[in-house]
This record gives C-alpha cells, structure tokens and sequence, in this order.
C-alpha cells in the first residue's frame, strides 16, 4: 500500500515537470509585438505607401522654359491695313478687283470705277467758265499796261481789274475741283496689298465716304506683345528677336526685328508693370499670314 502511494506520487511529479517544460516554449500571447516581429513589419506595404506620400512629383518643364527662354503670346498683324472708301457718289460701272492672294494690286492699280458722265460734263463746264474768266482778265491786264501807260490814262479801273482777277482765280478753283471729282470716279488702291473683303458690285449705287475694299499689305507684319518691363530692361538695347510662329506641332521659328517700345508702362497685371512692344517681320516668302498665333522668345536674364 505504501509502495503505491510513492508510484502516485512521483507520476505526478514528472506532470508537472512536463507542463513547466511546455509553458516555457509558448509563452502567454499578451498582444505585445516581439522586436523580431517590428523588425519583420517594416517590409510590409504601409511603409511604402509613406515613402510615395513623401516624394515630389516631377512634372517636365515646358519647352522653351526647359531651355532657358521665356515665352509670350501674340498675333501677328499686318503693318497696312486700309479702308478703301468712295470718295463722290456715283453708280459703279465696273469692278476689277476680287478677294484673294492671286494678285497683289499695287498702290494706284484702278480697282473699280464710278460712272463718270455728270463728273465729266461738270469739269467742261467749270473749265469754259475758268477760259472765258482768264481771257476777261488778260484783256483788262493788256489794256490797262499797253494804252493806259502809253497816255497817262486809267483804261479800267483798279476796282473791274480786281473783279477780273478774282472771278478768274475762283474759276480756275472750280476747275480743278471738278477734275479731282472727275479723278475719283477711279477708285485706286492707296496702298501696295491684297484685297481681303469686297463690298460692291456692277450697277450698285455708292455714296461718298461709303466702304467698298479692304486691302491689306501682308509683305510687313506685326506682332505687338507687352512684356514685363524687367525682362525687357534686363536685356538692354536689341535689334533682332526671335518669334516661333504657330506654336505647336507645325511650328517654325523667324527672326524679326524690335522697331517700337512704347514709353509708357502699363497698369501692373499680376503686380507686374508691362511695356508694349512692336516687332517687324518681313514676310518675303508670304507664308505667314495675320492673325497667326506667335510667340516671342526672351533669353531668361541671369540671376
């Protein structure tokens, strides 16, 4: 009985040795993290996500800024650009210039004609009256120098000679004012260009200071562009610049001469101050065309 109850005992023992040996390998989960284990997280995706928060994004710089110019917009414009107006009333009779480039019409080319008849009879006329008054007052004139000095005399009076003289010289005004009326029946292109917009037709009356044309001379252009007064001063004198004509994938670029800088500065815009300037380009080939879009390009000042 004795020998039983030591067998119980040491059965027991070894139990309890075996659940210490057990608890020792699996320790308690207390919801604390080993130092293996943080060291393990780092690797995982929440770091990366911090590291994409953090890091700029590099967007490419424009073009012209990435090699070091400055841009600014404009239109091209053409330097002549007029109104062709009748200058008499009349019927037109004929016209002879279209729209389009198939031909430049140079400065006194006849570009339509008003019917010239009563303009016509009313220069005769004015200039029978001038004859008829220049031979009055010559006639006076001769008689007055070759008789009346010859005896002393007074032939015609200072009072007739003066009237003679007078109607004489606002005959001949009158003349000349019909001719030019006469002269206008010719509507004549004022400058060198092309016309780009025609009002008229045969057998449509006109009156004065009415538009019939616009004709415009492409062979100079414009291209006026306010640039800040800084960049402008900074660059000191210059005579040649360079324009990339419509920006984009058909562009090209053209020098251009600095003509005109406006003295006056412009209201701040942004808090900048503007000065306009006006830049010239011949257009010898005539491939460019106003209202192209354009862009002036400014060597950037160095800081």
């Amino acid at each position: 009985m004795r020998l039983q109850t030591r067998f119980h005992a040491a059965v027991a023992a070894v139990a309890v040795l075996l659940a210490a040996g057990c608890g020792r390998s699996s320790p308690p989960d207390t919801g604390t993290a080993t130092s293996d284990q943080q060291a393990a997280d780092t690797s995982l995706p929440t770091t990366s996500q911090t590291v994409e928060r953090t890091t700029p994004v590099i967007r490419p710089a424009p073009a012209s800024t990435a090699r070091g110019l400055s841009p600014y917009s404009t239109l091209l414009t053409a330097k002549s650009r007029v109104v062709v107006k009748s200058r008499v009333p009349g019927l037109i009779e004929a016209v002879y210039a279209e729209e389009g480039i198939s031909r430049r019409w140079r400065k006194g080319n006849v570009l339509a004609r008003i019917d010239s008849s009563p303009y016509l009879l009313a220069y005769q006329k004015a200039s029978a009256e001038a004859d008829m008054a220049r031979t009055t007052y010559e006639y006076h004139k001769h008689a007055q120098e070759g008789y009346g000095g010859e005896f002393d005399v007074e032939i015609v009076s200072a009072l007739e000679m003066e009237v003679a003289r007078t109607s004489y010289m606002k005959a001949r005004a009158d003349s000349a004012l019909k001719k030019m009326e006469l002269d206008y029946t010719e509507i004549r292109a004022p400058i060198s260009g092309y016309i780009t917009e025609r009002r008229i037709q045969a057998g449509q009356w006109v009156g004065a200071q009415d538009d019939l044309f616009t004709i415009v001379d492409i062979d100079t252009l414009w291209a006026v562009v306010v640039v800040p007064y800084s960049v402008l001063n900074s660059l000191g004198p210059v005579d040649t610049v360079t324009l990339i004509v419509n920006p984009g994938v058909e562009s090209f670029p053209i020098e251009g001469r600095l003509m005109l800088r406006n003295p006056v500065l412009l209201p701040p815009t942004g808090g900048v101050s503007g000065v306009r300037i006006t830049i010239q380009v011949i257009n010898g080939k005539r491939r460019l065309l106003p209202g192209m879009p354009a862009e002036l390009i400014f060597p950037l000042p160095q800081p």
